[in-house]
């Protein structure tokens, strides 16, 4: 019965980790997103304006 106990926790553990490694994971990448987006705007006006 203890091992079967300990399993079902762990279980849970691990999919609860998933979720949050998930959830992690999407807010990483879109921030990452938005600064590599920003850094592109930066580098396209700072052409335009040397370019102009």
């Amino acid at each position: 019965m203890k091992s079967d106990f300990l399993r079902n926790i762990s279980r849970e553990n691990w999919i609860w980790l998933d979720n949050v490694w998930l959830v992690n994971k999407d807010r990483f990448f879109s921030k990452a997103w938005n600064i590599s987006s920003i850094i592109q705007y930066d580098s396209t006006r700072s052409n335009f304006i040397r370019g102009s």
